[in-house]
């Protein structure tokens, strides 16, 4: 933990398992292309709010589709898709 504002760093795996809400704010590179993917939709907690307003080739929207789906994400909020111009 960082005093004092109580920020404390954890792995993205961790990351992922005890959030209620990711917003995702990443630029696009090769390496971060389809970073969140299904395995990190599996990895995230159930019921989990997603918002992505970064790139939309970050996201696996497949694999978005199906964790929505399966209630694994209750809820995504998008202003950016793949295949953007």
């Amino acid at each position: 933990v960082v005093a004092p504002t109580g920020i404390e760093r954890v792995r993205f795996d961790n990351l992922l398992a005890v959030s209620d809400v990711l917003s995702v704010h990443a630029s696009l590179t090769d390496a971060s292309r389809g970073f969140i993917d299904k395995r990190a939709f599996a990895r995230m907690k159930e019921g989990v709010y997603f918002v992505n307003t970064a790139r939309g080739e970050l996201i696996d929207e497949s694999a978005l589709l199906s964790a929505l789906n399966s209630g694994r994400v209750a809820a995504a909020a998008m202003d950016v898709l793949s295949g953007e111009p």
